[in-house]
């Protein structure tokens, strides 16, 4: 038991925290030249993430038990990528969304680089949840899995980042740019 938790949050580290880390730095380093981003949002953004990213978890699998889906995802190809395009990305990415948008709506975050950043840090702590309760609960992971959640980390961080950009283009505080919802669905649709 001991070896199989130390082994989860080796791969942990390895797969989610270090690249999202490496990412969230660097966007943070880039943005920190400007002085508009509010700590305390940016705390609050990260918070809510890491809340969605354990609720996303939770409840994906809640709902692919129940609908009977998780039972067929190793057998059919057409079950798994409707689950994955009409739930699980719009569920994630709005999860994400939703932990921003308090900030937002407050106008807490006026401008692109506010926006991103939150939507960056918010990313992490969701990718970095998400992931530790899939390797925790997933017994000793395989090489399968290990390099999916290397691959869905900056995947993940990235196409939220996408969205953000124009969630603080807004001609005015607390009202998102112009094309912000379609390109929002498309991601999700593209993270699914």
């Amino acid at each position: 038991m001991a070896t199989t938790i130390a082994l989860g949050l080796l791969a942990w580290l390895a797969t989610t925290l270090a690249p999202a880390g490496a990412l969230a730095w660097l966007v943070t380093r880039l943005a920190s030249r400007r002085r508009e981003t509010n700590r305390t949002w940016l705390l609050v953004a990260t918070t809510l993430g890491a809340a969605g990213g354990m609720s996303a978890f939770f409840l994906e699998r809640l709902v692919l038990r129940v609908s009977g889906a998780r039972d067929h995802l190793a057998t059919a190809a057409l079950l798994p990528l409707l689950a994955a395009l009409g739930f699980i990305g719009p569920l994630e990415e709005g999860l994400k969304l939703l932990a921003v948008w308090p900030a937002f709506a407050r106008r807490a975050l006026v401008g692109t680089v506010p926006c991103i950043l939150s939507a960056t840090w918010a990313s992490v702590a969701f990718v970095a949840a998400r992931h530790a309760a899939t390797l925790l609960t997933s017994g000793r992971p395989g090489v399968r899995e290990l390099v999916a959640l290397a691959v869905a980390t900056p995947c993940q961080i990235l196409l939220s980042g996408t969205w953000a950009y124009l969630l603080g283009r807004g001609a005015r505080p607390a009202t998102p740019g112009r094309g912000f919802f379609a390109l929002w669905a498309g991601v999700a649709i593209a993270h699914g």
